[in-house]
């Protein structure tokens, strides 16, 4: 019997085989790959004992949220924010955004800082131009000597020669900027002697001289460059000093922003947690009277408690989330004792403002206007001209001295002025002075050093110069992204209010129980959350792709003062 069996199950099964060794399988072509054609005088293809293969759904393409999308921000978004109950009981401050801005280019330590810096700096060049002011002297000297005389000319053997000199100078010299040292000075001297061969018992003489020395190599250009390089470095300092400060106020105005956004977003939350809280509330309601009349079992209102009961945990969260944030944007106004009590409301909503920035444009105008670009045209001119300093400092201190001057004498003062203004009297001479060293290996080492950093400088440009286009990017693409993600959470929001409004018909008909409808709830807040973080994100995000641009001061219409107080 077996055998049989066995005989009868081997004959069917290789007959069943056979016939589908021989049998060509049919394909439905699907929309991406076409029927074969069918050769001619070829025979159709025998149908096949296998079901025919089912094409693969095609998949969708995903929403472009960047299309002809508008966006409005919702009610609870726009409307007003509100104080908790205990922190409504304090007196409380409401806040613009344009206030905190100002309040912090007043108070911010950061900007404080870079005010004195800017002070300092400009007090510095001032101070610099002292080289080439005007520097007067003057001088007086008296002296009496009674001693015997050294020839017979002054005196005979045991005489004792009485002698009084007085003298008084007075010299003027400036320094102009081409390098020459001019040197004007009067030079008097009244003398009573009892020498022998003294012309005048009283006699005064006078004389005045003019003496300009110029540099010829070492510490001379034409362009006046190498002369007043103590003046250029100075302003090289304080024009940094004003980039630095720029970049600071910039920085200082972004980080208020954000705390401003944060604690919006922390209230916000907060009345999103509380409308979460009244949904559980009523829904608890409602579930207790379908007990009572006998629709839902008793048990079911564990679940409600329990909802209710997490909703009040996520609320007091939300309320420590409101002050901390609050103290994190006071720190940054550095606000007195005194406002730390306040309780702050923001008064400004977050909106939607549609961009599509030019970002070969944008990168443009960054790599000309941010601070960091200025500081580092100044570093290179500054390296630059210490490469002239050390190259001017390897030619030979080479200068030349002129000198001019009358000389009047009188037995009076007087006489002898008039005597030098008539000029009778008078000298000149010439002067040369070299000075080098024939090997001048440190000068030269110098150079060098001069001239890599220089090179090292330019280097530091160009890369700075590269960040910055990343940086532009960056914040375009992350702008896009922001608004994508900010539609995408918009319409999640209005899925899970349209989930949430089903949820609550089913269970008024019994087709639902109370766990659905808090899930339900739970989507939405969640929804209404990301919803509103996507907003404050995209509002972040164009104020960053601002700071990015150079550009954040100037739409923020904030003019730095960085005068003293």
């Amino acid at each position: 019997m077996f055998r049989r069996r066995l005989a009868g199950f081997s004959c069917s099964s290789f007959l069943l085989l056979g016939q589908l060794a021989h049998a060509e399988p049919s394909v439905t072509p699907t929309a991406s790959e076409p029927a074969a054609p069918t050769l001619p005088n070829e025979p159709a293809p025998a149908s096949s004992a296998i079901a025919p293969v089912a094409a693969l759904p095609t998949p969708e393409t995903p929403p472009n949220y960047l299309g002809n999308v508008s966006y409005t921000p919702p009610a609870f978004i726009s409307e007003p924010t509100v104080l908790p109950p205990q922190a409504a009981t304090r007196p409380s401050w409401r806040l613009s955004k344009n206030d905190v801005i100002q309040a912090v280019l007043r108070n911010n330590l950061g900007i404080q800082l870079e005010r004195e810096n800017v002070r300092a700096d400009e007090f510095s060049e001032q101070a610099s131009g002292g080289t080439f002011e005007p520097n007067v002297t003057a001088s007086y000297r008296h002296r009496d000597s009674d001693s015997p005389p050294s020839n017979t000319q002054e005196g005979s053997a045991g005489q004792i020669i009485n002698s009084v000199d007085n003298s008084w100078n007075v010299a003027g010299s400036k320094q102009f900027q081409t390098g020459t040292q001019a040197t004007l000075s009067l030079n008097n001297d009244w003398s009573a002697s009892s020498q022998g061969n003294a012309i005048s018992p009283d006699l005064f003489r006078s004389s005045a001289d003019l003496t300009l020395t110029q540099p010829l190599l070492r510490g001379f250009s034409t362009d006046g460059g190498i002369q007043t390089s103590p003046i250029l470095h100075a302003h090289f300092a304080s024009e940094r000093a004003l980039a630095q400060a720029q970049l600071r106020a910039a920085s200082a105005v972004l980080s208020a922003e954000n705390a401003y956004w944060d604690l919006t977003e922390a209230l916000k939350s907060y009345q999103v947690r509380v409308r979460s809280w009244e949904l559980a509330s009523q829904q608890l309601k409602l579930t207790e009277r379908q007990i009572q009349a006998g629709v839902l079992p008793p048990s079911d209102l564990i679940n409600a408690e329990g909802t209710l009961a997490r909703r009040e945990l996520a609320l007091l969260e939300a309320e420590g989330n409101i002050e901390q944030a609050s103290d994190s944007l006071k720190q940054i106004m550095n606000l007195p004792d005194a406002e730390w009590k306040k309780a702050f409301l923001t008064l400004d909503a977050p909106r939607f403002v549609r961009l599509r920035p030019d970002v070969p444009k944008l990168i443009a105008g960054a790599q000309a206007r941010r601070p960091e670009v200025s500081q580092t045209d100044l570093d290179l001119r500054q390296a630059t001209l210490d490469q002239r300093i050390a190259d001017n400092a390897k030619l030979p201190d080479l200068s030349a001295s002129l000198s001019y001057g009358l000389i009047g004498q009188d037995t009076s003062y007087s006489g002898a002025l008039s005597d030098l203004g008539k000029a009778r009297g008078r000298y000149w001479s010439t002067f040369v002075r070299l000075n080098w060293s024939p090997l001048n290996e440190q000068r030269r080492a110098e150079a060098e050093r001069a001239s890599i950093t220089r090179r090292r400088t330019a280097i530091e440009k160009n890369q700075l110069l590269l960040n910055i286009r990343v940086e532009v990017r960056q914040a375009a693409r992350a702008l896009e992204t922001a608004e994508k993600q900010l539609y995408a959470a918009a319409n999640s929001r209005s899925l899970s209010e349209q989930s949430l409004s089903a949820e609550e018909r089913k269970f008024q008909n019994g087709m639902s129980n109370n766990f659905f409808v808090s899930q339900r709830q739970d989507e939405l807040a969640q929804a209404q959350l990301a919803e509103l973080s996507a907003l404050i994100r995209h509002e972040k995000v164009r104020a960053d792709l601002q700071l990015a641009t150079g550009d954040l001061l100037q739409q923020r219409n904030v003019r730095l003062d960085l005068s003293a107080r």
